[in-house]
């Protein structure tokens, strides 16, 4: 690996067939600049560049990649030059040369990269659209246990996937009867994996199932691109959702118990969270430092947020001491809470058409027409295996729902899905201890649902329908939110 200024940076020996190229973490390259590195290399046997050639060349947006063979007599022969070449369609093409002898070449190579890198700052100011989406592979596993609806759990990862604002640009599944304990996907795959994200040129890897520690660091250290899971995915909207000082730490707390045991040497995605806590210890590895430094920043937000449980418990008491009665509209995620609430109360919180568009709980008081007052409390919505991390710091959150007197359990009855989201929901409300609490189970988005089937879901579940948008629809709810309350 050599520099603009001719110096050698990395040397890798290989063998007949292959070699590793070296790793530099140095490079600058960005999508008008290339990295400042040249690659040359021998190969034995083989004529010009191999699919992995290419991909390193466009992975790393070397400056040129060069290949000398070598003949029978171990003499040089032809020598390949390639580089990246600038598209109007944003996706580059490689163009190569051959020379009868590397002795050939004769050019200015520092006017040459610059006059290239030039075509591609021309050609970028000229596309006048930018795609500021972080583009990803999607890996998943089809088991004998998600067979049956790993269609549905694969649509909500890719909605989470739009929430967080990645662009997926390719999807790589592998049937299996359980993850592989190392490299979760068989090793060969694992290997076709690194060659399919560089191809596809993707900034990062989303892996649709939970990764193990062990998975994390093996997957990590074959490829440079980062990767998440599912969780971590999660954890990342929670992160971009987070308002107030409240839900930060909850969010932090959260992030740093889950990407703890997976801190590796590559990793670098802990800097922004440990930073600056602690000194060096004696002896300690920079891989200890980071472990140490994470372990006492999670032990100083745990005791932030429990002066925030003792504070939350305080004005509990004060509620229950004025019975004031709470409600708490629960749901699965992109249910309709906020809507609901902010139409109940003429009040503004946070309402889009995203997964956790809610992540802070957002209380409102609320008067009936009979002058009897509640509480009204929006919370976090709920998901398909929600993370035991996010569980266990959001219980100061989650614990405003053991203490309600009612509560509306929102369903998006246009969801197709809407049963396995009511399942879900009873299954967290359970584990929470909330479920011998009154419930109201409301189906929203009545106007877009076929009425038979929302006749047949109310009568099943002895609900309510409405449309948290109109006003007008949510009379019945009212009377019977009252109904419920006096009883």
């Amino acid at each position: 690996m050599v520099d603009r200024r001719g110096y050698i940076e990395a040397v890798s020996v290989g063998t007949n067939f292959d070699i590793d190229f070296p790793l530099l973490t140095r490079l600058r390259a960005t999508s008008t600049r290339l990295s400042g590195y040249r690659l040359l290399f021998t190969k034995l046997n083989q004529k010009g560049f191999s699919k992995k050639d290419r991909n390193i060349l466009y992975d790393r947006r070397l400056d040129a990649i060069g290949c000398i063979e070598v003949e029978d007599r171990g003499q040089p022969g032809f020598f390949h030059l390639g580089h990246l070449k600038p598209e109007a369609s944003g996706f580059d093409s490689i163009e190569e040369t051959t020379f009868d002898s590397a002795l050939d070449i004769d050019f200015p190579f520092d006017e040459w990269v610059e006059n290239l890198e030039d075509e591609f700052q021309k050609i970028i100011q000229a596309a006048y659209v930018f795609d500021t989406k972080t583009k990803a592979i999607l890996c998943y596993l089809i088991t004998p246990e998600n067979k049956a609806n790993i269609d549905d759990e694969i649509e909500e990862t890719l909605e989470l996937a739009k929430t967080a604002g990645l662009s997926i640009v390719g999807k790589i599944a592998q049937v299996r009867p359980q993850p592989d304990p190392k490299y979760f996907y068989g090793k060969g795959k694992a290997k076709d994996l690194v060659q399919d994200v560089i191809s596809k040129n993707a900034d990062m890897i989303l892996f649709h199932q939970d990764l193990t520690a062990t998975q994390f660091r093996i997957v990590g250290d074959h490829t440079e691109v980062p990767i998440i899971d599912r969780t971590q995915l999660i954890l990342d909207i929670f992160a971009q959702r987070a308002k107030t000082h409240e839900g930060k730490l909850q969010v932090e707390l959260a992030q740093l118990q889950y990407t703890l045991p997976r801190l590796r040497e590559k990793n670098t995605q802990m800097s922004r969270l440990v930073g600056g806590i602690g000194g060096r210890g004696p002896g300690e590895t920079k891989l200890e430092i980071h472990r140490r430094r994470a372990r006492e920043k999670v032990a100083k937000l745990q005791r932030e947020i429990d002066k925030i449980k003792e504070t939350r418990m305080i004005k509990r008491q004060a509620r229950n001491k004025n019975k004031v009665p709470i409600v708490s509209i629960v749901g699965y995620t992109n249910a309709g809470k906020s809507t609901l609430l902010n139409t109940l109360t003429q009040s503004k919180a946070l309402a889009e058409d995203k997964l956790f568009a809610t992540l802070d709980p957002f209380s409102k008081r609320l008067r009936f027409p009979q002058d009897q007052e509640i509480i009204l409390t929006d919370t976090v919505g709920f998901i398909r295996d929600l993370p035991p991390a996010l569980m266990d710091a959001f219980a100061a959150t989650l614990e405003e729902i053991r203490d309600a007197s009612l509560i509306l359990h929102l369903i998006d009855a246009s969801n197709p899905h809407c049963e396995k989201h009511i399942q879900i929901v009873e299954q967290i409300l359970h584990k929470l201890g909330s479920s011998d609490i009154p419930q109201i189970k409301v189906f929203n988005k009545m106007d877009n649902v076929d009425q038979q089937i929302l006749f047949e879901l109310i009568q099943r579940h002895d609900g309510i329908g409405i449309s948290a948008l109109q006003r007008k629809t949510l009379g019945p709810l009212i009377e019977y939110m009252q109904e419920c309350l006096k009883n």
